[in-house]
């Protein structure tokens, strides 16, 4: 029964493997190869960053980055200070894009990037550069079309890498951090946004991206007050908001590599875990994590790599693993809203849009939806979809443009009045994205979409 998947995984294998090589020998001959960020010194801190501000540039250059330039004015990369979910000074890199023609006044959404990784070579603003060379370029391009709708409207963007400098995969806090610094960095580099006079800003992601979103969002008013009164909305999908239901979700399914990449994003932000896996990991946990933590160990690579893993039997504690301590508490802190049913929920004072597949093959649903109700009871204000889609990635592409549409409306002051639960709702068609936001963004998604049917049949 297995051999033909086995079969299949190979031939998947290949597929990428030959992708990513296309893809590096086309930089090649181009001379457009960039150093991995492990290789970079862009991405070391200087002397002395601890003293500087959350959101405080530190170092900026020009960057290209993917996308059809159509829509784009300038682009460039920024190292700012932020902090850990420990609060611990770090830093890390946005990609801050200009549009062409900008909105008045400004108007500035932060895009998180899936990176769904614990390999620090696998960050987004070394993915999404023209001429990178890294594994995680397979999937953190097919977002393209999305930036291009976004620079299509006039607005601003920042892509932070929100996972920060120690690659803290599905940490809430860290990467809520990483995600309004990098609205504070781009507020602060007066080269792309000279007078940010009247702005609004927006927080949006899918999966991963989703989560670092919906954690910002949550975290704001505590974190950065000032920013509280500019942001117009927040739209996320496919959020895993339970880190221990995503995980036991694909653990041990053909998914399985995305746990590891979890538990690795665990390891890498608290030291605890790392005292847990120094006590209580089986002989072999130190070849898995090296390999989760290399510098190809991106999403696809982790996917294919690590099948129907059972991640917690790299443990002495086996199955157990996630009731046990320090797992238990850390996997409760890191639960979006607080949980439903749980006492003193947080709750996002803007609108928001959440979206689904209601037969999502890595993400539950049902998390997000009962995270949405929960929001609702405590008078959040929520148009949630469930979008009669299959699959987790395909749900992603092919939602953009109603993601899209979702931060027009909250730029322009457009809100349902009450919340809504939407089922079986079906994206856009190509000829609708093609009135919306025309030609360009259309044929960008028609193609994401059909190398993403590649990747991931």
């Amino acid at each position: 029964m297995l051999q033909p998947l086995f079969v299949w995984l190979g031939l998947l294998a290949v597929t990428i493997q030959v992708s990513a090589l296309e893809g590096q020998l086309h930089a090649r001959q181009l001379g457009f190869t960039q150093p991995l960020p492990s290789k970079d010194d862009f991405y070391k801190p200087p002397a002395g960053f601890e003293s500087k501000r959350p959101g405080e540039v530190l170092k900026s250059r020009k960057a290209t980055i993917i996308g059809n330039g159509a829509f784009l004015a300038d682009s460039w990369q920024v190292l700012y200070r932020t902090n850990t979910v420990l609060d611990e000074p770090d830093v890390t890199v946005t990609s801050i894009l200009a549009p062409r023609k900008p909105s008045s006044p400004p108007k500035i959404v932060a895009l998180g990037i899936p990176q769904d990784s614990g390999a620090f070579d696998c960050a987004n603003s070394y993915a999404i550069r023209v001429g990178s060379i890294s594994n995680a370029a397979l999937t953190s391009q097919l977002f393209a079309p999305e930036i291009d709708a976004i620079l299509s409207r006039g607005w601003y963007l920042t892509i932070p890498d929100f996972q920060l400098s120690n690659s803290s995969f599905i940490i809430g806090q860290t990467e809520a951090h990483g995600m309004i610094d990098g609205v504070r960095a781009l507020l602060d580099f007066k080269q792309a946004l000279p007078k940010s006079d009247g702005y609004t800003f927006q927080f949006t992601g899918y999966s991963g991206g989703g989560h670092a979103a919906s954690w910002a969002a949550q975290e704001l008013p505590a974190y950065a007050p000032e920013l509280k009164s500019q942001l117009a909305g927040v739209v996320s999908g496919g959020i895993p908001v339970s880190p221990n239901n995503t995980l036991s979700l694909v653990n041990k399914s053909f998914f399985a590599g995305v746990a590891g990449a979890g538990v690795v994003g665990f390891y890498n932000a608290y030291p605890q875990v790392r005292q847990f896996a120094k006590e209580q990991g089986l002989p072999n946990v130190t070849h898995y994590l090296e390999q989760f933590k290399a510098s190809d160990g991106c999403l696809i690579n982790s996917v294919i790599r690590f099948p129907f893993l059972d991640i917690f039997s790299l443990a002495k504690t086996k199955g157990s693993t996630p009731s046990v301590e320090p797992f238990k508490s850390l996997l409760i802190s890191n639960l979006l809203g607080a949980g439903s049913g749980l006492p003193n929920p947080y709750i996002v004072g803007v609108p928001q849009y959440i979206w689904h597949s209601q037969i999502d093959d890595v993400v539950p649903p049902n998390d997000a939806l009962a995270y949405a109700q929960d929001q609702c009871k405590n008078g959040a204000l929520i148009k949630y979809d469930g979008f009669a889609i299959d699959g987790h990635v395909q749900t992603g592409l092919a939602t953009i443009p109603n993601a899209v549409v979702a931060l027009q409306d909250f730029f322009d002051g457009k809100a349902p009045a009450e919340c809504q639960f939407n089922k079986n709702v079906l994206p856009f068609d190509l000829k609708t994205t093609s009135n919306y936001f025309g030609a360009i963004v259309a044929a960008g998604l028609q193609a994401a979409q059909s190398k993403a049917s590649t990747l991931f049949k």
